[in-house]
């Protein structure tokens, strides 16, 4: 925490010269105390800073209360009454922290917030500028400037402005732009810390003077006081009229419904902006820290009820000041009490120096403050993601810009809302239709989240099954199901598919939701087998490649086949003789499940007498209807007997292979070898399967075939030759 106290005692500085003004603009917009926007300045700094887990959010009176505090004033007439509420607003923020709601701030999209930072960057300019150029002496850092009580509108304000701009003012206020411009660039050259607001506040005290100096014989150059920043001068001890400022709540009003209900408001409208706030913060931090936004509400909390209690008004965490304090090099959370402290040093001891700065400096440093916000939103890339992150953002900007704050994050937040249903709208299950060996049915694929926005779709999916079908509800990688799916679930198996004739299967439903799994079983029984014929088997192997190519497998419950091939024995439909190559096993290659085929693997996916046995037992015994020898590229074999198979490796394999190779080797290119010799060995294995007597005279009665193949590893492809 001290290791960066210098880089966050010169940020504190420059937070303090703009917390000033606003503190106290914030105060006179709401007609509450002039002190009491102090007093809440030194309190959020900190109490708020002490107990806030952000290194970088600073606290303070909130423009976004000014009406609240306007309008509850306005109601109680008694400010210790108002106080009262303040206080409870603070128990109300400490409890939403304890039971830690605050968690739920982290579900404002980004979009919002970008919509807030960009809003705010913007008004900050427009709200300024006027200050800039001495036409307004308007400095609460709100949203003034577009809720003039005239009938003038923004462009006609702007017009008055520059029409009566005070010469002074505006040379101080470009001259400081100019300044914060110059000190950004040598900062981020020589990676030092920058100093620019600083300056500005230095270099309006010394115009001021000069302009006071040289005032009588250019009389329009001084500033006037309400041009410049205007604290309370106190003239008695610290102990006598400082504190004697400070009010106390009126605790017998403290049970009142219309006090809890102005609390309740306070509580959380300041909840709400502190969570914004926060977000925002932690977006702009640099180090991309995170902010626990419970500990933040309780830090909010602590401060209202000090606040309530010492004679302040509302704090909330503040998007302005965070962003200042970050751009001004804040390290840690020393920037924010640092600050605190020198506000209520400065009230006291200096209050004549500070008085002698110009409001046009620091609305220089808002206004680069404003840009820097809206540098930070990039626009380009929120137009890139669509209407559903761009609309929410422009009415967010839209909202802010001509009401307030709260008000255009909740419009903001009904956009994004709006874009969540309509894309809930869209069909989020995977309906597939999978055609086992034996059987077929259409399977229903959960995704992991199914909530009630999803009830009208899967309604529709479910009434549009056919009668007489079998549909499998497959849940198994799903992790939450509302219950009004649920219920939905419940009824289709156990009303209406009764009534249609339709067969449901259930899989993958975690216990607590009370729905007994029943899987799709998809094994062969012997009748099944007996009925199947050489031509169907392979035309299944060709739709399972297929369907492996595609990454669309259908559903084998592992587990019900193991059970199930366990009692009533295997009936397999194939056999297959591939290479023992890990990239080729064929059944992820053909998508079979349990019992489904008899895989015979060996290097090379060559054949000697034992293999051969293993067929015949296969075909004869088992009952296979279909003979696949499967070789694949990039066989290591091959490739070892055509470079000369050198190392004494497995050598009764690859000299079986090496008779091929050398028919072929002297006509066929070096670079294709390898290619012709896979394709050569795999027909080679299938003529020697073909001379046993059993095999051919089960391939001449037509009771099983065989065929040739080739395994593609790059493509998942097989080729059949």
């Amino acid at each position: 925490m001290f290791r960066y106290f210098f880089q966050d005692f010169k940020a504190s500085i420059n937070v303090f010269f703009i917390s000033i003004p606003l503190c106290l603009g914030v105060a006179v917009a709401a007609n509450a105390p002039v002190q009491a926007g102090i007093i809440s300045g030194i309190i959020g700094g900190i109490v708020v800073g002490l107990c806030s887990g952000s290194h970088v959010n600073v606290s303070g009176p909130s423009p976004a209360m000014i009406a609240t505090i306007y309008s509850a004033m306005l109601h109680f007439k008694d400010y210790r009454i108002f106080l009262c509420a303040l206080f409870l607003s603070g128990i109300i923020q400490i409890i939403i922290g304890i039971i830690k709601l605050g968690r739920f701030g982290r579900y404002v999209p980004l979009n919002v917030i970008n919509g807030l930072l960009f809003a705010v960057g913007a008004i900050l300019i427009f709200n300024q500028f006027p200050v800039l150029i001495g036409y307004s002496t308007v400095s609460t850092g709100d949203f003034d400037f577009f809720k003039t009580n005239s009938n003038d509108n923004t462009l006609k304000i702007l017009y008055h402005a520059i029409s009566h701009l005070d010469l002074a003012c505006t040379i101080i206020g470009f001259i400081s732009i100019l300044i914060v411009l110059f000190y950004d660039k040598i900062s981020k050259k020589f990676k030092t810390q920058n100093i620019g607001s600083l300056i500005v506040v230095i270099f309006g005290i010394v115009s001021v003077i000069v302009l006071n100096y040289i005032g009588d014989n250019f009389s329009t150059l001084p500033l006037t006081d309400k041009q410049l920043v205007q604290l309370p001068v106190f003239t008695s001890s610290i102990s006598g009229r400082f504190f004697d400022l400070i009010m106390h709540p009126n605790f017998s009003y403290l049970c009142r419904l219309d006090v809890l209900y102005i609390a309740v408001i306070i509580g959380l409208i300041g909840s709400v902006e502190s969570i914004l706030s926060t977000e925002a913060g932690d977006k702009l931090d640099k180090e991309k820290r995170h902010t626990s936004l419970n500990r933040e509400l309780l830090a909010q909390g602590a401060g209202n009820v000090v606040a309530g209690l010492l004679g302040g008004i509302p704090i909330t965490a503040l998007v302005l000041r965070t962003s200042v304090n970050i751009n001004a090099g804040a390290k840690t959370k020393s920037s924010a009490i640092i600050n605190g402290f020198l506000l209520f040093l400065a009230v006291l001891l200096i209050p004549n120096i500070l008085n002698q700065v110009p409001l046009a400096a620091l609305a220089a440093v808002l206004i680069m403050s404003g840009i820097k916000l809206i540098i930070q939103v990039d626009l380009k890339k929120i137009y890139k993601r669509g209407h559903s992150s761009f609309i929410p953002f422009g009415i967010t900007v839209a909202t802010i810009f001509f009401t307030n704050l709260l008000e255009g994050v909740l419009f903001g937040l009904i956009a994004s809302a709006f874009f969540v249903l309509k894309s809930h709208q869209k069909n989020p299950f995977k309906s597939m239709y999978d055609k086992y060996s034996v059987d077929e049915a259409i399977r229903i694929k959960l995704p992991r989240q199914v909530s009630f926005l999803n009830k009208i779709t899967f309604v529709d999916l479910i009434k549009s099954i056919p009668a007489n079908s079998t549909v499998m509800i497959d849940a198994e990688e799903c992790q939450y199901i509302d219950y009004d799916i649920l219920d939905i679930i419940k009824d289709f198996n156990d009303f209406y598919a009764p009534n249609h004739n339709i067969k449901v299967t259930l899989n993958g439903f975690l216990e607590k939701y009370e729905i007994k799994n029943s899987p799709f079983i998809a094994t062969i029984t012997k009748e099944q087998q007996e009925k199947m014929t050489p031509d169907q088997v392979l035309e299944w192997m060709i739709a399972g490649n297929k369907r492996f190519i595609n990454g669309e497998h259908i559903y084998h419950s592992i587990i019900k086949q193991r059970q199930s091939t366990a009692t009533q024995g295997q009936h397999p439909m194939a056999v297959i003789l591939s290479c023992i190559d890990s990239r080729s096993a064929p059944e992820l290659i053909f998508d079979l499940g349990i019992g489904d085929a008899v895989s015979i693997r060996i290097a090379g996916n060559i054949v000697n007498e034992d293999i051969i046995s293993s067929i015949e037992f296969s075909c004869k015994e088992l009952g296979t209807k279909l003979i696949v020898v499967l070789g694949h590229t990039a066989c290591g074999a091959i490739n070892a007997v055509c470079d000369g198979y050198s190392k004494n490796v497995a050598r009764s394999i690859l000299d079986k292979i090496n008779p091929i190779v050398a028919k072929v080797k002297d006509y066929i290119p070096k670079n294709i070898l390898g290619e012709e010799v896979i394709k050569m060995n795999v027909i080679n294995s299938t003529n020697l399967i073909e001379k046993s007597a059993i095999i051919k005279e089960m391939i001449d009665s037509k009771e099983i075939k065989i065929v040739s193949a080739v395994y593609n590893i790059a493509t998942g492809v097989v080729e059949f030759i």
